[in-house]
């Protein structure tokens, strides 16, 4: 806490604590007194005691909790300006608490268990929960919780379905779906709720249950309960919102090397999402329109001859190459959740389509052919980058994302094997490129178990019939 202002007269400052806590409200007088300040406490827990206590004299500052049984902070603010306007007014908020939290303590794990815990002792939430999202397996681990004595295994990871009618909890329907939940009645909601009879009968009312972002991504959620009769109002819904905001902005910085467990998604040296984070988008993409599934394109494209300039030029000013080749993509990309890189010289991105017409894919092709006809500076040097691509549409059967990216990879590797700068995919692809992978499997296993044989084959002249040489051939 800063020093404390001098006083004009020994007079103790007269505070007005809003607040229904005992151990709150001896809280604040500690850390006033730790501060330096000197105090006199009136504490009132409701709107009559609180107009009375204003009525019999003005105070020096108004101190409120936000949250009270039949009462709220933005209540006690009105009755304020109306019956002491000139006082100071100050919240009691637990987000202060949380964000001094945030910044104090530089382990993932710990500042979120820190915050459920502050959000219950003294944002007064009988129930609150942290949980994030593993996006290669879909399960979502409880980080940090409090009030949950109730359950036998609060820590129990859920499952986070691909669609809606997968979802078996309200905490797994916002990570999949990215939107924020006020549930007002846990008894009549009429969506899925894990463990709605135990929550009704620990006497939780209302749930407030909003995404964790990070690069626009939604991987993990906030929960917070009240107990009946609270419901959670709009002023404090706003203030959870703020809440959400800032632990999405902190798990981008806290404990880089291992906290943000699904940092590990993105490539280090582009930023750009890997293969798992990537379709993980491509799910949400599918299935964020009601009615009829959205057209989308994903394209994936290789950096020609990486391995020449990499064993030319060296290994760093490849690396700068595809940092550049990165670069420019977000320029053609402002929303990075559609591009990604999916390792070595290979990157992908999705389209949203307009019509189902190949113009309008040559047209796209086009578009990203043109982020290649300027050469890149790399340390010094310009150096030119040529592409080939493949490309895949959605819908086309009953495919799931990874399936997408698969068929674009499939349609990449054909227009390499041909030649062609891009190919569509096509069903027969696949088929193709099952029987090469056979092949190639058949010829390793024939090579370890010394099945291949070694002939000489004569060539005759015809005129004299003698031999003019051999041909070797493997059997």
């Amino acid at each position: 806490m800063d020093a404390p202002p001098e006083q004009s007269s020994s007079r103790p400052l007269r505070v007005l604590l809003v607040e229904d806590s005992p151990s709150d409200a001896e809280l604040t007088r500690w850390r006033l007194q730790q501060g330096g300040y000197a105090c006199t406490f009136e504490c009132v827990v409701n709107e009559a005691e609180m107009r009375g206590a204003l009525r019999a004299g003005s105070p020096d500052l108004i101190l409120s909790d936000f949250s009270l049984p039949g009462f709220d902070g933005m209540s006690a603010l009105a009755i304020a300006r109306a019956e002491a306007p000139g006082v100071p007014f100050i919240f009691l908020s637990g987000i202060a608490a949380i964000n001094s939290a945030l910044v104090r303590i530089q382990n993932r794990d710990e500042a979120l268990a820190e915050t459920c815990r502050l959000a219950h002792r003294i944002g007064g939430y009988p129930l609150t929960m942290v949980a994030l999202l593993n996006p290669a397996t879909r399960m979502a681990r409880p980080i940090g919780w409090a009030g949950y004595d109730f359950l036998e295994q609060p820590w129990e990871e859920f499952p986070v379905a691909v669609h809606e009618s997968g979802d078996t909890s309200l905490m797994g329907r916002v990570i999949r779906s990215g939107g924020a939940v006020l549930c007002e009645d846990v008894a009549t909601y009429a969506d899925v709720i894990q463990a709605r009879e135990a929550l009704s009968a620990a006497g939780i009312r209302s749930l407030a249950c909003l995404p964790l972002r990070v690069d626009n991504t939604p991987v993990g959620a906030l929960l917070c309960g009240t107990r009946s009769p609270t419901v959670i109002a709009q002023d404090e819904w706003l203030l959870l919102v703020e809440l959400a905001s800032n632990l999405s902005f902190a798990l981008q910085y806290l404990d880089k090397q291992n906290a943000v467990h699904f940092l590990s998604y993105f490539e280090p040296l582009t930023g750009l999402a890997k293969r798992a984070l990537f379709c993980e988008r491509l799910t949400r993409l599918q299935a964020r329109r009601s009615g009829s599934p959205p057209r989308l394109a994903v394209t994936v494209f290789d950096i020609a001859h990486l391995r020449v300039i990499n064993d030319s030029l060296g290994r760093h000013s490849g690396d700068r190459l595809l940092q550049c080749v990165a670069d420019r993509l977000k320029t053609r990309f402002p929303d990075t959740g559609h591009i990604a890189h999916l390792g070595g010289g290979t990157f992908a991105c999705v389209n949203a389509l307009r019509e189902n017409d190949t113009g309008e894919l040559r047209t796209l092709h086009d578009e990203l052919m043109r982020l290649f006809t300027e050469p890149f500076r790399i340390d010094g040097r310009d150096v030119v980058a040529e592409i080939k691509s493949g490309v895949a549409c959605y819908p086309q059967g009953n495919i799931e994302p990874h399936d997408l990216v698969q068929n674009a990879e499939a349609a990449l590797k054909e227009a390499k094997t041909s030649g062609e700068r891009y190919l569509h995919h096509r069903v027969e692809m696949n088929a193709e490129l099952a029987r090469r992978l056979g092949m190639e499997q058949r010829l390793r296993a024939a090579l370890e178990t010394d099945q291949f044989r070694l002939y000489y084959q004569p060539k005759i002249t015809l005129r004299n019939g003698r031999v003019a040489g051999v041909e070797a051939l493997l059997r």
